[in-house]
């Protein structure tokens, strides 16, 4: 009976000890940026034609931000704020189990986004593994390819 006491003892002090390193480990690091009202946030499911999925997209991404000039090319202009960090995965559904996105961001002065109109402050590319859309098994032969993808931001209100 004393065993399991102390046993029960042991687990409590673990457990505080466990939650206040945590706690200091999550505190915000001196001079870091907070997240508040100054800042924008947006998320979007991105079909494969760049029109985002009413379902699982934030209010504040809109529609005519997207444009989809090119193959596997996504480019987001006039986005209501100027987005300062994203982040893009790979919807693998529909059997897409190869699709590898990446993200830029340019901020001001513009520089340009190659394959984006003037003004773009976003760019996503998904490529294919094997070069076409699909679970289909083939030498790695990568290439721009449509796939949807899911992407988050974060900015400055204008």
């Amino acid at each position: 009976m004393i065993r399991r006491i102390r046993l029960r003892h042991a687990l409590v002090v673990t457990c505080l000890a466990v939650f206040a390193i945590a706690g200091t480990a999550y505190a915000v690091a001196p001079g870091s940026p907070k997240a508040g009202p100054s800042e924008e946030v947006a998320y979007a499911t991105v079909l494969e034609d760049g029109t985002l999925s009413e379902r699982h997209s934030s209010d504040n991404l809109p529609q005519s931000a997207v444009t989809h000039p090119a193959a596997g090319v996504y480019c987001f202009t006039d986005l209501g704020f100027l987005a300062r960090s994203a982040q893009v995965s790979g919807n693998n559904a529909n059997g897409n189990n190869d699709t590898i996105a990446s993200v830029a961001i340019d901020v001001p002065p513009l520089e340009g986004l190659s394959g984006c109109p003037d003004g773009a402050n976003v760019r996503v590319r998904t490529l294919d593994a094997n070069g076409v859309a699909g679970n289909n098994a083939g030498p790695y032969a990568p290439a721009l390819v449509d796939h949807r993808f899911v992407i988050w931001l974060r900015g400055a209100k204008e």
